[in-house]
């Protein structure tokens, strides 16, 4: 399982500079994945020169299983379980 990345261009406040980032993501079964706003490079996500797509592998998913309970702790990364079903809207 991968995650296709939908992407934006963005411009940074500090460099005044178009800067890519990911908006969120896309299971192959076309459901909503929330993901972080940073460049696609930096979740794990390679580009597929074929598809023209960025893409999240199976193994970066998940990875970090911090509690999202303390304020303190960035919260953990999208894995399956994050996955937001949109067919019932």
């Amino acid at each position: 399982m991968s995650i296709t990345l939908i992407t934006m261009y963005e411009k940074n406040r500090s460099t005044g500079k178009d800067e890519l980032i990911v908006s969120h993501g896309l299971d192959e079964e076309m459901r909503v994945v929330i993901l972080p706003t940073e460049h696609p490079a930096s979740l794990g996500a390679v580009f597929d020169e074929e598809m023209r797509e960025w893409l999240l592998p199976e193994c970066a998913i998940g990875s970090d299983q911090r509690s999202t309970d303390d304020p303190l702790r960035p919260p953990r990364q999208a894995n399956r379980d994050d996955l937001l079903d949109w067919s019932g809207v």
